[in-house]
């Protein structure tokens, strides 16, 4: 079943994708489980890593469970969807025909459910890694660097839920960061024990000169004193970002339509990383969910 929490947005114009994680596993150990919901035949997502050898995700009844362990590079897992760049809309989209290609979209959501953060450090060294949520240039693997400069590497424009010091939790790569340091205080063995969620989007809209590129994260953690019987924390709180509105925006790596259009600037590619940023250590969480709308298409569009 479809959890709620992804389906925030109602009556949007467009293709949707869900992939829900906690499926019955695939027929190929292998491959992510296919996709739920899946309007524009982006088929299923595909796994990738940073070229150091990993364990594939273990999928299970209850999510697919990601596990990135380090020796102290920088290691990472990655699950994305990957669309076909090569579509051109001469005027209209065609009525009936469903593309599967979000690279030209004027607007782009993608939205990741998560619990189960957890990190085993083997040596006293600190230990900081995260969850990121992204969509880039490039197929499932990601290639990038430091640099954004460096036409070689991916472009990726995203947000990070980023875990240290016990399970602290950072809002990375929006306005947001890095002022307070930690944005929500807590430990792993509490998000285990109290299964707490973590609902982390990012929201991009483009048109041929202008962008606007917000996130936002949201915890939900059980408690029985509340009526809801639940907490809701929003990261930024209202009044951050957009008026009114539980976002903040991306700082980095967001190009208008007319940037998107060249090869080295295209939106091939939505999903997860999972990233093990130093420390020597194993981190794992469990994907619930992924969510992927793109609409409103462009009435003309060029390669």
């Amino acid at each position: 079943m479809v959890n709620k929490a992804m389906l925030s947005l109602r009556n949007v114009q467009g293709f949707q994708y869900i992939t829900d994680f906690s499926q019955s596993a695939p027929s190929v150990a292998t491959e992510p489980p296919p996709p739920i919901v899946d309007k524009g035949s982006l088929g299923s997502m595909q796994y990738g890593d940073n070229g150091i050898a990993q364990d594939f995700p273990s999928p299970g009844s209850d999510g697919l469970t990601v596990t990135v362990k380090s020796d102290g590079d920088i290691v990472s897992r990655t699950v994305y969807v990957v669309s076909n760049p090569h579509l051109v809309l001469q005027g209209h989209t065609p009525k009936g025909v469903v593309p599967g290609k979000f690279s030209y979209s004027p607007h782009l959501v993608a939205e990741v459910l998560f619990d189960n953060p957890n990190c085993q450090e083997a040596t006293t060294s600190p230990t900081t890694w995260a969850v990121a949520l992204n969509f880039k240039s490039g197929d499932q693997t990601d290639n990038s660097g430091d640099d954004p400069t460096d036409l070689t590497k991916d472009f990726i424009v995203g947000a990070t839920c980023q875990f240290s010091a016990g399970g602290n939790v950072r809002f990375h790569g929006t306005e947001y960061d890095p002022s307070p340091a930690y944005v929500y205080t807590g430990n792993y063995l509490d998000y285990i024990e109290k299964a707490t969620k973590f609902l982390l989007r990012v929201n991009l809209g483009r048109t041929a000169t202008s962008t606007d590129a917000t996130a936002g994260l949201t915890i939900v953690q059980p408690d029985p004193t509340s009526p809801l019987l639940y907490d809701v924390t929003n990261i930024p709180d209202v009044g951050q970002g957009i008026p009114g509105e539980t976002l903040s925006p991306i700082i980095d790596n967001v190009q208008d339509l007319s940037e998107a259009e060249s090869n080295v600037r295209k939106l091939t590619a939505a999903g997860i990383a999972v990233v093990n940023l130093r420390g020597h250590s194993t981190v794992s969480v469990r994907l619930l969910e992924f969510n992927l709308l793109y609409y409103k298409y462009p009435y003309l569009t060029k390669l």
